[in-house]
Parts: C-alpha cells; sequence; structure tokens
C-alpha cells in the first residue's frame, strides 16, 4: 500500500483519488472548496479543506508521510506554480504535476518535478486513435509510435492457438492478454454479457468467438493487421 497526497480535486484529481482509494492506498485528498471536500468525503481514505498558498499551510498537510504528492491543479495555473514550487522547497520524495499548457509545463520542467502529466491531451490522442482506426474498440497511446490496442478476434483466428494465429511473426504484435465474454444472470434472472480478462495468454491458449485481443505493438503494425483481417 502506498500513500499519496493528491492537491485539487476537480473532475481529474478526485478521479485520481477516489481509484487509488479503491485500490487499497492511503490517499490525502485537499481542496480549498469545502463543497469538493464534503462531496468526496466517504469515497477518499481522508478529504482537507485547505487553502495551499503559503508555506505553513503546505507545512500543515501530511507530506512527509506520504509516498508521492500529485499537483491536480487544473484551471488556475499561477496556483499549480505556486503549490508546486512550495512542495518542491518541502522536499517530498516524489512530485507529479498536471500540465495545462506548453508555457505550464515548461515551467514545470524548470522546477524539475519528478513526472508531468497530461491527462486531457492524453485523453484526446487515445479517443483520436481509437475512432481514427477501424477495428479498435478502445486504445491507450503509448507514445507518438506505439499503442496498446482493443480488437475483435478475426473469424479466422477463432479455434486456433495464440502461436497457430503467428501474429508475433507476421505483425510484431503481443497479445497480453484477452477478453472474454460470458452470459451471466443476476438475481433477477435478466441474462447480461460480462467480460473478463483471462490473465497472462500462454502460446497454446485456445481464441474463443466474440474474444478481444489486447495487443501491443507499432501504430503502422497494428494498422496493417486491422487492415488484413477486415476487422
Amino acid at each position: 500500500m502506498m500513500k499519496f497526497l493528491i492537491i485539487g480535486l476537480g473532475n481529474f484529481g478526485s478521479a485520481l483519488a477516489i481509484n487509488l482509494t479503491k485500490l487499497g492506498h492511503e490517499v490525502f485528498g485537499v481542496d480549498s472548496d469545502i463543497s469538493k471536500v464534503e462531496q468526496y468525503k466517504g469515497q477518499i481514505s481522508h478529504t482537507m479543506q485547505i487553502e495551499v498558498n503559503d508555506l505553513v499551510s503546505a507545512q500543515n498537510l501530511p507530506y512527509k508521510e506520504v509516498d508521492v504528492v500529485v499537483i491536480a491543479i487544473g484551471e488556475d495555473f499561477g496556483a499549480s506554480v505556486l503549490t508546486t514550487a512550495l512542495f518542491k522547497r518541502l522536499g517530498v520524495k516524489k512530485i507529479i504535476a498536471r500540465g495545462i499548457s506548453d508555457l505550464h509545463v515548461n515551467i514545470l520542467e524548470a522546477l524539475q518535478v519528478d513526472e508531468i502529466i497530461m491527462p486531457e491531451e492524453d485523453a484526446a490522442n487515445r479517443l483520436a486513435f481509437s475512432l481514427g482506426v477501424k477495428g479498435v474498440l478502445g486504445a491507450f497511446e503509448i507514445s507518438g509510435e506505439y499503442a496498446i490496442v482493443d480488437v475483435k478476434v478475426p473469424e479466422v483466428f477463432v479455434g486456433r492457438t495464440v502461436q497457430e494465429t503467428g501474429i508475433r511473426n507476421k505483425y510484431h504484435l503481443n497479445i497480453i492478454t484477452i477478453k472474454r465474454w460470458t452470459n451471466e444472470k443476476n438475481f433477477l434472472g435478466i441474462v447480461r454479457k460480462k467480460g473478463a480478462l483471462i490473465g497472462v495468454v500462454k502460446p497454446d491458449t485456445v481464441l474463443q468467438e466474440n474474444d478481444e485481443l489486447i495487443v501491443f505493438g507499432k501504430k503502422s503494425d497494428i494498422k496493417r493487421f486491422l487492415k488484413d483481417y477486415e476487422i
């Protein structure tokens, strides 16, 4: 279990804090807006209403106890930079800061934060790739060249083993795992489809109808694979 201090409980900060809490980590969520603090109480390990705008305020937070401080402030450029500088001065273990523009990123780089994330840009890139390439059910862009995609298994692969598909040799793609769908009844007797990852894929894993392949590789190879099998 890790400990996180997340500054800013907007859409991004609150979602991050809630998910980390669900994963079993201890999270301290901080915002200057008391309504946000109250809104997420019970969903985040700890919530605190503090105006983190000076050294005294920052020192009131458990920054020495946590493994990572995430500056998730989005709209207020000045508050983000000031808060980041304050925590750098306090010498925390690791700072991850949210960048909102090229200028903001340049300043964060000058402050030598450990990691800069741009969630809106990352989300836009993933959506653009998944919308722009036929057959992609979902995508996560690793870089400008590589991606992880979720694609429906080609009909000709059904009944074959992963090794027999030849996907690695022919397309230089790796099947990371498989999403397999099953029918499940709820307490009302209504049948619904439920998808679950099967774990580590072995060369002798047999592909089934309606499987989804979680594939990693170069975007150009992914596109070639999708085109050849008309997925």
